[in-house]
C-alpha cells in the first residue's frame, strides 16, 4: 500500500498536466493507471470522467468518487450536470458492445474525435479555496522573511525593548526568525503530510511544504511593518521606555494591522494545505487539527513523564 499511493500521485499529476495539454489520449491511459495503481483515489476518478467518451462511463467514475468522498462538490456537480443533460438529450448508448462499465480492464481507449472537456473536470483545477503553490525558491524566501516577521512579533509581544537595544532586536530576528522557519517547516511539513493522507489527501512532500509556505506570505508584510515600527516608534512597539501618546496610537494602529495578517496567514495555511493535496478546506482545517493535537499530546506525554520521574526520584 505504501507503494501504491505514491505511483498513483505520479500517474494523478501527468493525467492532468495531459489534460491540460489537450492530449485526452495519453490522458486517459495515465489516469486509467492512476485507478488501477490506487482505486480509493476520488481525485484520480473525478479525473478520469473527464476523459472518457459516454456519459454512463462518466457517471459510474462520478459515483466511484462521490462513494469515496461524499462531500466532493465536483463530484456533485458532474452528475447533476449529466442529469440535465440527458434532459435535454436522449442518452447515449451506455456502452459499446463488449464494453462493460469503466473498470480499469474494459475502458476503450479507441482514437476517435473526443467530447468537449466537462465543466466539472475543468473546475478540477482551481476548486473551492485553491491557491497556487509558490516554487521552491520562492517557499524558501517567504520562510526566510516570515520567520523573521514572527519573531519580531513575539519581540514586540514580549516587550524585549526593555532588555535589549534596537539592534539586538533585529539581529536576534535576522538569525532566529530563518532557522525557527525552516525547524518548523520541516516538523510540520512531516506532520500534515501524514494528516492529510489519513484524509484522503494526496501532496507529496514538496507540495505540502510549499503548502506551508503560504501561511509565512502575510508575515512578509508584516515584517515590513514591524521594521518600519522599530526605526520610527521603537518605545511604543517594542517596550523600554514611556512614548509619547502619538506614538502609542500609532502601534496601536500597526497592532490591528498585524492581527489582520495573524488572521490571513492562517487562512493560507490551511488554503496552502488544501491545495497541496487537493481537498476541500474542511479537510485541511482537520488536517491542521491532527498535526496539532499529534503536538500537543507528545507534549504533554513529555511533561507528564518528566513529571512523574521527578516524583518517583522525591524531588
Amino acid at each position: 500500500m505504501t507503494t501504491e499511493i505514491p505511483d498513483s500521485t505520479h500517474l494523478l499529476e501527468q493525467g492532468r498536466a495531459a489534460i491540460q495539454a489537450g492530449d485526452r489520449a495519453r490522458a486517459r491511459a495515465l489516469l486509467m493507471a492512476a485507478v488501477r495503481a490506487n482505486p480509493q483515489s476520488a481525485a484520480a476518478w473525478l479525473w478520469l470522467s473527464g476523459v472518457l467518451d459516454t456519459p454512463a462511463q462518466q457517471r459510474e467514475c462520478l459515483q466511484r468518487a462521490l462513494a469515496l468522498e461524499p462531500d466532493n462538490l465536483l463530484a456533485q456537480r458532474g452528475l447533476a450536470a449529466l442529469q440535465r443533460a440527458e434532459e435535454v438529450a436522449p442518452p447515449l448508448p451506455a456502452t459499446r458492445p463488449g464494453s462493460e462499465g469503466v473498470s480499469p480492464s474494459t475502458v476503450t481507449t479507441r482514437a476517435e474525435r473526443p467530447p468537449p472537456q466537462p465543466d466539472w473536470v475543468q473546475g478540477q483545477a482551481q476548486p473551492q479555496g485553491y491557491v497556487p503553490l509558490p516554487t521552491p525558491a520562492i517557499s524558501l524566501l517567504l520562510l526566510i522573511l516570515g520567520g523573521t516577521g514572527m519573531v519580531l512579533t513575539w519581540a514586540a509581544l514580549r516587550r524585549i525593548g526593555a532588555e535589549i537595544a534596537r539592534w539586538a532586536i533585529l539581529a536576534l530576528a535576522l538569525v532566529a526568525g530563518p532557522v525557527l522557519a525552516l525547524v518548523g517547516l520541516l516538523f510540520f511539513g512531516v506532520l500534515l503530510r501524514m494528516a492529510g493522507r489519513s484524509l484522503g489527501g494526496q501532496g507529496n512532500s514538496s507540495r505540502v511544504q510549499a503548502g506551508l509556505a503560504l501561511a509565512a506570505a502575510p508575515q512578509v508584510a508584516s515584517l515590513i511593518l514591524w521594521l518600519m515600527q522599530l526605526i520610527l516608534i521603537p518605545v511604543a512597539s517594542f517596550g523600554g521606555g514611556t512614548a509619547p501618546r502619538i506614538q502609542i496610537v500609532a502601534a496601536l494602529v500597526c497592532g490591528v494591522l498585524h492581527v489582520f495578517f495573524a488572521l490571513a496567514s492562517g487562512y493560507f495555511a490551511v488554503a496552502g494545505v488544501a491545495s497541496a493535496h487537493r481537498i476541500t478546506m474542511a479537510r485541511a482545517a482537520a488536517t491542521w487539527l491532527l498535526a496539532v493535537v499529534f503536538v500537543v499530546t507528545t507534549l504533554a506525554t513529555i511533561f507528564v513523564s518528566s513529571a512523574t520521574l521527578i516524583a518517583l526520584r522525591g524531588g
